[in-house]
C-alpha cells in the first residue's frame, strides 16, 4: 500500500455558501485529497474564491453563476418557524391534566 504524504503547504481556506440562496455561511480549511497528494477537496456549496472583505449593514454576500455579490439582505419574519402568527388577542387553552402523560403513552405504546 503507497503511503500518501499530507501536503506540505498550508491548507487553503473554503469559503461556503447556502445550496438554495448562495447566501455566505463561513469558511474552514479544505482537507487534503485521500488519492491525488498535493491536491485539495474543496466541499459542495463551497469555493475558493473569497467573499467580499466589506459587506455593508443589511446587506450579504451571495455566491451565485461562479461569483460573489454584495445584495439586500431580504426582510424576514422574527418568527422563523415558517408558521403563520396567532391572530392578535389568541389566547391557547392550557392542556388538559394527563394529555402529555396520555400522549407519551401512545407515542411509546405503553
Amino acid at each position: 500500500m503507497e503511503n500518501i504524504s499530507e501536503p506540505t503547504l498550508p491548507a487553503p481556506p473554503v469559503y461556503h455558501y447556502d445550496g438554495d440562496t448562495g447566501l455566505y455561511t463561513g469558511a474552514s480549511r479544505a482537507d487534503p485529497s485521500p488519492l491525488e497528494p498535493g491536491a485539495w477537496l474543496v466541499p459542495r456549496h463551497a469555493t475558493l474564491e473569497e467573499p467580499p472583505a466589506e459587506v455593508p449593514s443589511g446587506f450579504a454576500a451571495f455566491f451565485r453563476a461562479g461569483a460573489w455579490s454584495v445584495e439586500p439582505v431580504p426582510e424576514q419574519d422574527d418568527d422563523l418557524d415558517g408558521q403563520q402568527d396567532a391572530p392578535e388577542g389568541f389566547e391557547p387553552e392550557p392542556a388538559k391534566p394527563g394529555y402529555f402523560r396520555r400522549l407519551l403513552a401512545a407515542v411509546v405504546g405503553k
